[in-house]
């Protein structure tokens, strides 16, 4: 898993790249990674995440609930959620997770329809 600040997409935006089998392992890591860059900043100030899902081939249970339980730590930082997978399957695991959540959210198929989106708007 790949893990960091991406600015290409907006300002204040952490992207996770995820490769193969998403693992507890995986898991752990990223949020991990997640939680200092939460903790250098301001409780009030908001970041954005992209989940980048294409090169994902299935995730471990464990893996998803440790994922679950950072987003509950840090929900009140999280501005919006953009997942980016072709996958029917991942695309429809992440809609059910952000479910519970209030922040703005997009799941698309690729990054062409992100950046169609994005000059949409």
């Amino acid at each position: 898993m790949e893990t960091k600040i991406f600015h290409e997409y907006q300002e204040n935006c952490l992207l996770f790249k995820f490769k193969n089998k998403f693992t507890e392992e995986a898991s752990e890591k990223a949020c991990s990674f997640w939680e200092r860059e939460f903790e250098k900043r301001d409780v009030d100030h908001k970041m954005s995440l992209v989940w980048d899902c294409t090169e994902m081939s299935g995730f471990e249970l464990n893996a998803q609930k440790r994922w679950v339980k950072c987003m509950n730590k840090h929900v009140s930082q999280i501005e919006r959620v953009t997942v980016i997978s072709d996958n029917i399957v991942i695309r429809g695991a992440a809609r059910l997770i952000l479910q519970a959540y209030s922040y703005e959210t997009k799941v698309v198929k690729s990054y062409k329809e992100l950046n169609l989106l994005l000059h949409s708007n």
